[in-house]
Parts: structure tokens; sequence; C-alpha cells
């Protein structure tokens, strides 16, 4: 089924929170909506992550 002259839209919102150096966790929040004459949608996704980030400290020696 092909959709044509479809009309939607999104919206979302997140938030990240670092909690040490290296620690960081997040939230997101995505809400869809695909409206067609031949296709109704309406979509939530909801997303948590916590993630680790290392970072390689510069050489400050000229």
């Amino acid at each position: 089924m092909a959709v044509e002259d479809g009309v939607g839209y999104l919206v979302g919102a997140g938030y990240d929170m670092k909690f040490d150096t290296n620690l960081i966790a997040g939230a997101e929040v995505l809400y869809h909506v695909f409206n067609d004459d031949a296709l109704n949608v309406e979509v939530t996704n909801d997303e948590t992550a916590c993630r680790l980030q290392f970072l390689k400290k510069a050489n400050m020696q000229q």
C-alpha cells in the first residue's frame, strides 16, 4: 500500500544528565502521527539510556 498525499507530524522531548565525568543517563519520548485516506497511524515511543563517555586527554606540552 503506497501513501501518496499524507499529512503528519512528530513531537519529542528528551533530557540528559551527567552524573560523573564519564557517566551520562538520559530519557526521550517521541510522538508520531501520520494521516492519509487509507492509513492513520499514531505511535508513541520512549527510550532510556545510560552511556559511558571516554575522553582522550590532550597533550598540553609545547
